[in-house]
């Protein structure tokens, strides 16, 4: 695996043009797990900024920020907080970042459930320049870019639930429900949004986590 080093956004951004098959490189929680080699992959440490701050009605979470800075910092929404705390390694946590977790769009990411409801504004760095879209729009795959940082609206309340096997492999379902707004995600099966039942909308599958009815129950009786 070829490792390219930009020196800043758009640089980061036009060799993503260059090269297509190519990952960009966080954490690298996700890159490794994959169990095979990448041609490429672009390292944004340098480029993506990491800082968790305040502004007057806004919370800013740089992409670059770990799941275990987010846990530990006072400045992060509650929320998410409890998001970063089901990933249960301490390793783990120090490595894998929030811009990481959303980028896979992943339906067993231990943000995912959170960020869906607390409904934050993703900015993202794209070969036009900085594009702000809804967290929404960005799951559904309808916008595309390195993910530069998260920005939350401030005292959000709220609650985030995990199911899996074991603490240590990843989860079953999730759920989260931030201001009366509802996300419930399941593995291999996809994420939904919206009123408590809304678990409904997922087209349910079984794996090697649990059944599709399995799955079905758990989310059913979670809030």
């Amino acid at each position: 695996m070829k490792i390219h080093n930009p020196k800043s956004l758009e640089e980061a951004v036009q060799l993503k043009k260059s090269y297509p098959e190519a990952v960009y490189f966080a954490g690298g929680t996700y890159v490794y797990s994959l169990g095979h080699d990448f041609a490429d992959a672009i390292d944004i440490s340098r480029v993506v900024r990491n800082e968790i701050y305040h502004t007057m009605n806004h919370v800013h979470i740089g992409a670059m920020a770990t799941l275990e800075k987010i846990l530990l910092s006072e400045l992060s929404p509650l929320i998410l907080r409890n998001g970063a705390k089901l990933c249960p390694s301490l390793q783990q946590r120090s490595a894998a970042t929030i811009g990481g977790n959303i980028a896979q769009r992943r339906d067993d990411g231990y943000l995912t459930a959170a960020v869906l409801a607390s409904e934050p504004v993703i900015v993202l760095m794209t070969e036009n320049g900085r594009l702000e879209v809804s967290a929404d729009d960005y799951m559904a795959g309808k916008y595309d870019g390195l993910i530069l940082e998260f920005i939350f609206r401030k005292n959000l309340k709220g609650d985030v639930k995990r199911i899996g096997r074991t603490s240590h492999m990843h989860m079953a379902v999730s759920g989260a429900e931030c201001n009366g707004v509802y996300a419930y995600t399941a593995s291999s099966s996809g994420f939904a949004k919206g009123g408590k039942d809304s678990w409904q909308d997922i087209a349910f599958e079984s794996d090697s986590l649990g059944s599709a009815d399995y799955k079905r129950y758990l989310l059913s009786v979670m809030f």
